[in-house]
């Protein structure tokens, strides 16, 4: 089941997918993929929307999707009850599109690759690594105990928990 819409703005419909008109309270257009499977399982895909170059010359990759995103069914069922889904944005990079980013159901996002970012990030729990591998130019610091000595050590709550540790703008002023 497909419905196409080209770069002439004309829409063909293949197999059973029709067009129709949704009431909606919001003036802005709405697209609704439903599909009308009464037995999807876990992992099956509910809709998918695919973006695909295929007039950009003859090469092997001109038939290749691009890009897609699509919604997956989750784990432990997908019933009326138990809607459960994730949303798989995949991209292409010389070959086939695949997933780099999935938004689950529960809140959870998680990334293949680097995250950059401008500006501000923040956050609430951040983890970072702080391991070995991924450090350049390692030098001990002189009298680090007389340096740590200058620290402020707290207990406190944060997100919830409660925690002991530094705060980082008191580190930042000591070892900027």
């Amino acid at each position: 089941n497909s419905l196409i819409i080209g770069t002439d703005h004309a829409a063909t419909f293949i197999n059973s997918v029709t067009a129709s008109s949704l009431t909606s309270k919001s003036t802005s257009p709405v697209l609704l993929l439903d599909n009308s499977d009464t037995t999807i399982e876990d992992d099956d895909v509910i809709g998918e929307i695919k973006f695909q170059a295929s007039s950009e010359g003859s090469g092997t990759l001109a038939d290749d999707v691009v890009a897609s995103i699509e919604a997956v069914a989750g784990a432990n069922d997908f019933t009326s009850s138990a809607n459960r889904t994730t949303l798989n944005f995949k991209v292409a990079n010389n070959g086939a599109a695949t997933t780099l980013l999935q938004l689950f159901g529960q809140g959870v996002l998680t990334m293949a690759g680097r995250f950059e970012a401008s500006g501000t990030l923040t956050g609430t729990n951040f983890i970072t690594s702080s391991d070995r591998r991924l450090k350049s130019e390692i030098k001990p610091i002189k009298e680090g105990l007389e340096v740590i000595k200058q620290f402020t050590s707290y207990n406190y709550i944060k997100g919830g928990e409660k925690e002991s540790g530094f705060i980082a703008q008191e580190v930042q002023k000591v070892i900027p």
